[in-house]
């Protein structure tokens, strides 16, 4: 790993992809992973696990073997790793879950219209996501967003940025791309939690 590499989060899985533990406050000495927390499971020394690393740059997923094991940390010495980024501020996944708008307003209006336009994501970041949908909306409309598949009762308010006509028989005429506005902290851990799981996903699937 590299010497100034900064991680928001680590979680530690099995080899099957099973989450083992998490922790938050992290420390980082040459190739070990030094975790900091409380209630880590016991697990054997030289046992092999996977670790995935949340920073501003991306993914970073990591192989290695227990080195210390205790209730109030974790060390992981990496024998391997990959920087997963993406090119825009914000790290992207692919995905395909169903969402639907609830309301649509312009910039402008304090009011607009209730409605219940199923919609299909096409990607989702922590700054925005992409979606299709058969119904006509334009650019900077103001859409707040029922996202129960992602958290349950999560309501997201997002400003239109581009349109287009989708020209894939999908089942859809179009496709969208907008920002999340006034996301809350609370709302924002729930999308990032998202993001790393379906990126997990996506990856093992990639692998496989």
């Amino acid at each position: 790993m590299e010497k100034d590499t900064k991680l928001a989060k680590v979680d530690i899985l099995d080899q099957n992809d099973n989450p083992l533990a998490s922790a938050t406050i992290i420390t980082i000495d040459g190739s070990r992973l030094m975790l900091h927390g409380e209630g880590f499971p016991l697990l054997p020394g030289n046992s092999a696990i996977k670790a995935v690393g949340y920073s501003s740059d991306g993914m970073l997923i990591m192989e290695g073997v227990i080195s210390l094991s205790m209730e109030e940390q974790l060390n992981l010495d990496v024998s391997g790793s990959e920087m997963r980024t993406d090119r825009r501020e914000y790290f992207k996944v692919k995905t395909n879950e169903p969402a639907t708008v609830r309301f649509a307003r312009m910039p402008s209006q304090r009011l607009g219209l209730l409605c219940s336009d199923r919609i299909r994501l096409r990607d989702l970041s922590l700054g925005g996501l992409c979606f299709y949908s058969n119904r006509t909306y334009f650019p900077d409309q103001i859409l707040r967003i029922d996202l129960d598949t992602i958290g349950a009762g999560l309501e997201l308010n997002i400003q239109l940025l581009r349109k287009a006509t989708e020209h894939h028989r999908i089942g859809y005429r179009y496709r969208y791309a907008g920002r999340f506005v006034d996301a809350d902290a609370a709302q924002q851990r729930i999308l990032c939690e998202h993001i790393f799981k379906t990126e997990l996903i996506n990856y093992h699937n990639e692998v496989e």
